[in-house]
């Protein structure tokens, strides 16, 4: 009786599905992201930061300087102004180098700095206009109380030598000539421009004429029409040392003189009336 034959122990078996079949299920063998997972986050900015700190607190401290310039004190405003000034633009420098150097932290400090000095910058121009204005005012008002205080001595003596002071002028004033404003500060103005840029160089013209309006300029040299020699010279002490004292030394005795004689010598010339 025969036997039945056993299968070939070497016969391939049936293979099972590719790996690529469960493809068919959608995501199957997609990666799947881990819920939760934190986002790639970059490496800190180790680079030093102190310059850009020292850039914002110079800028700060220029501001604080500027702030002091609009102080009513003829001189002081001055100083203040033109030193805050100073110090904003070396904050300025500081936060350009902030910025443009790649050895330095700190970026948004340096913008700030920037910000602060270029805002300061014109808080700083518009004190030292201040300055000027109240500069040439005080000076103006020390000029007419020179003058009134010169008059009423000199009405004194005439009176006590028994002369007449008919409308407080002299033998020796000048005569009387045509009202000329404009020929007046033709000739004032050039002359102030020149004495001002010469004491404080880098000023505008424009800045000089802010402070030294040609209201302020006939008001200036109205007072000194009429006046003689002797009473010209008596004033000139106590203007050039209110000029001197009030600027704090920025204008020179030299430069009150000059100023004095330009304009005394266009007042006589052109506002007598």
């Amino acid at each position: 009786m025969s036997t039945p034959t056993e299968p070939a122990v070497d016969q391939p078996t049936q293979p099972y599905p590719p790996a690529q079949q469960t493809a068919a299920y959608p995501g199957l063998d997609q990666p799947t992201a881990v819920y939760g997972a934190a986002p790639f986050a970059p490496a800190p900015d180790t680079r030093p930061k102190l310059l850009g700190i020292i850039a914002l607190v110079v800028a700060v401290v220029g501001v604080v300087l500027v702030a002091f310039g609009f102080v009513p004190v003829a001189g002081v405003s001055f100083i203040f102004a033109l030193l805050g000034g100073l110090v904003l633009l070396a904050a300025l420098i500081l936060g350009i180098v902030v910025l443009a150097n790649k050895k330095h932290g700190g970026k948004g400090l340096g913008i700030a700095a920037l910000a602060i000095a270029v805002l300061g910058g014109f808080a700083a121009i518009a004190a030292m206009v201040f300055s000027f204005v109240l500069i040439g005012l005080t000076a103006a008002a020390a000029v007419d109380e020179s003058v009134t205080s010169s008059d009423v001595t000199a009405e004194d003596e005439a009176t006590d030598d028994g002369t007449s002071t008919d409308d407080g002028a002299v033998d020796d004033a000048p005569a009387a000539g045509a009202y000329d404003e404009e020929a007046y500060l033709a000739i004032v103005r050039p002359e102030i421009l020149a004495i001002v840029q010469d004491a404080v160089p880098g000023i505008s013209e424009a800045e000089v004429a802010a402070v030294y309006s040609d209201e302020t300029l006939v008001m200036l040299g109205t007072p000194f029409v009429g006046l003689d020699d002797a009473a010209i010279e008596a004033n000139r002490e106590p203007f050039v040392s209110s000029m001197v004292g009030m600027s704090d030394g920025i204008f020179t005795e030299d430069h009150a003189n000059r100023l004095y004689d330009a304009i005394v010598t266009a007042a006589r010339q052109h506002l007598a009336e």
